[in-house]
C-alpha cells in the first residue's frame, strides 16, 4: 500500500483514478481548492487537502509521507486571469518546489498532452517526435514537461511524463 498525492483529482482522469487507486489498496490525498472538489474527492473515499497549486503556502504538509505523485491538475484555460501558462507550468513548478527535500517519492507522473506536438495535419506521431507546439496551451505542457525533466537531471526526481491524446467528460 502506497501514499499517493493528487492533483486536478476531481476532473476527469482522476474520477477514474482515485477511486481505482483505493481499490488497490493504496492511500490516496487529493488537493482540493474549491468545496466542491472537496466534496466529491471525499465521497471517492480520498483524504483531502485544501490547497491551492496558485498558493504555495497551502501544499505545507500535502506531500508529508507520500511515495507516488500524479499530476493531473492543469487546462487550457481556467476563469478570469488563469492562463494556460498560470494552470500548467506555474503550478507544475509549484508543485515541483514541494516536492524538494521528500525523501519518500518513488515516483512523480505528469499528466501533459499531445498538444505539444501541434497541428500535424492528421499525421501520425509518437514520442520520438520533436514538440512543436502552436497554441499557448501546448507551449504551456512543453514549458511544464521542460520543468519535470530538469527536476529529474537536478534533483533526482523519479519522474515521468504521459501525453495523453483527449480527455472527455
Amino acid at each position: 500500500s502506497k501514499q499517493i498525492f493528487v492533483t486536478g483529482g476531481s476532473g476527469g482522469i482522476g474520477r477514474v483514478l482515485v477511486p481505482r487507486l483505493l481499490a488497490s489498496g493504496h492511500r490516496v490525498r487529493a488537493l482540493a481548492r474549491s468545496s466542491g472538489s472537496a466534496k466529491l474527492l471525499s465521497s471517492l473515499g480520498a483524504e483531502v487537502h485544501r490547497g491551492d497549486l496558485f498558493e504555495p503556502s497551502t501544499l505545507s504538509g500535502a506531500l508529508n509521507g507520500v511515495e507516488q505523485i500524479y499530476h493531473l491538475a492543469g487546462g487550457v484555460r481556467g476563469a478570469g486571469r488563469q492562463t494556460a501558462d498560470l494552470l500548467n507550468r506555474q503550478a507544475t513548478e509549484t508543485l515541483l518546489e514541494a516536492c524538494r527535500g521528500k525523501e519518500a517519492i518513488e515516483s512523480f507522473l505528469l499528466a501533459s498532452s499531445c498538444a505539444v506536438y501541434g497541428d500535424r495535419s492528421g499525421l501520425w506521431v509518437d514520442e520520438d517526435h520533436e514538440p512543436y507546439p502552436n497554441t499557448q496551451y501546448g507551449r504551456a505542457k512543453v514549458s511544464a514537461e521542460d520543468l519535470v525533466q530538469s527536476a529529474v537531471k537536478e534533483h533526482g526526481l523519479p519522474a515521468k511524463v504521459a501525453r495523453i491524446g483527449s480527455v472527455y467528460g
